[in-house]
């Protein structure tokens, strides 16, 4: 079978953060790409030290899949969320 793959990655600055941003534009993403493109998964990972990214891609209903050692030696998280399980959050709180 032929894969195809794709990448994203974000950083918000300081003044950006905890404000919900994330979870709003990662949302609309994730729709964006279950709408358009021929995926049944998407998967993200970061480190394990990212507790607020942990926090959203939570809220957003992924699902860690599994947790490994990188090639530097620290721990990375794997997380993914499946088109047949996933739905957009109803609201999106912004804190401004």
């Amino acid at each position: 079978a032929r894969r195809t793959a794709c990448s994203n990655s974000h950083l918000f600055t300081q003044p950006a953060r905890a404000k919900g941003y994330a979870k709003e534009g990662f949302g609309g993403l994730i729709q964006q790409a279950f709408t358009h493109l021929p995926v049944d998964e998407l998967w993200v990972q970061f480190a394990v030290e990212h507790v607020a990214v942990q926090r959203t891609v939570l809220g957003l209903g992924f699902a860690r899949r599994c947790q490994r050692n990188d090639q530097d030696g620290g721990q990375g998280n794997a997380w993914s969320v499946r088109r047949d399980s996933w739905s957009p959050p109803s609201t999106f709180r912004n804190v401004r």
